[in-house]
């Protein structure tokens, strides 16, 4: 690294000095530091794109684990690590899952956080360096309030969290839009009458639709609308 010009060298240090100071961010630079150097707008979208998506699934594995904690305590289950994982038996994988499948934690797992998590990391939308640091500023604080709720043993302390994962990363503008659209679907009903003829009917029904892509926006919506 010091075979690098010195020109280079003092903005690597400027960067390093003024830009990242959060512990996430500040590891994108410490990985690729030359990929920020390099001149091309679009090459530096991608870049903060895949920078960005590194930083929150790493929030997001930390946030899993606070969670994954909270059930190890409330159902007395040993810690087991990578290593013995691939050595359990079946029987041991039961004895887990039997101990936890009934606890409105799992369930809530599966049918709101993972899915939202899932959505928040799809729609992310980090398009500079100035925008992936911010993003670290967000992180740092989250991960202090997590550290916090755990600390005070507040219970439940996560689900809070994840409602502010989502609003903080609105605020910021981090989250692509959604773009409301009126879909109007023409509906056939058959009904038969005392003669026993078929009467046949027609009636609209709108569905609203969001999407994040504006275009698809606009094909969705049928002539008239």
């Amino acid at each position: 690294m010091n075979d690098l010009p010195s020109e280079i060298l003092d903005e690597l240090e400027k960067m390093k000095n003024q830009r990242f100071v959060h512990k996430f961010s500040k590891e994108t630079l410490d990985n690729i530091f030359i990929t920020w150097l390099i001149e091309d707008s679009e090459f530096e979208k991608t870049i903060s794109k895949i920078s960005a998506n590194y930083m929150l699934s790493k929030f997001m594995l930390l946030y899993l684990a606070h969670v994954n904690e909270n059930l190890q305590k409330k159902h007395n289950i040993p810690t087991i690590t990578s290593k013995e994982f691939s050595k359990l038996e079946k029987e041991d994988f039961d004895y887990v899952v039997d101990k936890i499948k009934d606890d409105y934690l799992v369930q809530w797992l599966k049918v709101k956080c993972a899915p939202e998590l899932k959505r928040i990391l799809e729609e992310l939308e980090i398009k500079n360096l100035e925008e992936v640091v911010e993003l670290g500023i967000t992180e740092e604080i989250l991960i202090t309030a997590l550290n916090q709720g755990k600390k005070n043993d507040k219970d439940g302390y996560f689900f809070e969290i994840l409602y502010q994962l989502d609003d903080r990363l609105k605020e910021d503008n981090f989250l692509k839009k959604k773009f409301a659209v009126n879909v109007t679907l023409e509906v056939i009903e058959a009904t038969v009458d005392a003669n026993n003829r078929i009467i046949y009917s027609k009636s609209k029904e709108v569905l609203p639709i969001a999407t994040s892509n504006k275009d698809a926006a606009k094909q969705l919506l049928l002539p008239g609308d």
